[in-house]
């Protein structure tokens, strides 16, 4: 069993290594629209990426209750919005040739945001 964790985590790190660059970029472009990290997931499928709230935080559907009561205060709601989280699939396609386009330093800001808006979306949140 330690066998198999150890086979785990040098897969997991290593994917960490290969797609440092793209996950650096992205945090470091989406730091402004409330992104805390950008991270590899492994419990994705066939989605590209999932944005994921944190541990503590409000999930995008509580934020939206929030918001909508009539007594709602903005400002003293903001500490209960928790950071989101961009969690990336590493075996899509998508990522993968973001990964190369960023690592060749080719012009993919337009193309690379559009996909964490896709998540945002599909999160049911709004940046």
């Amino acid at each position: 069993d330690e066998y198999l964790k150890l086979g785990k985590d040098s897969k997991l790190k290593d994917l960490k290594e290969s797609f440092k660059e793209l996950t650096d970029w992205w945090k470091k472009a989406l730091d402004t629209e409330g992104i805390d990290s950008v991270k590899i997931s492994n419990r994705l499928h066939n989605t590209p990426c999932v944005v994921v709230t944190s541990k503590y935080g409000w999930s995008s559907n509580m934020e939206k209750i929030m918001q909508a009561q009539t007594l709602s205060d903005a400002s003293k709601q903001a500490y209960m919005r928790g950071k989101r989280v961009l969690e990336i699939n590493p075996r899509h396609p998508i990522i993968k040739e973001l990964r190369d386009k960023v690592a060749q330093d080719s012009d993919v800001s337009r193309v690379s945001l559009y996909t964490p808006d896709l998540c945002f979306m599909n999160a049911g949140s709004r940046r």
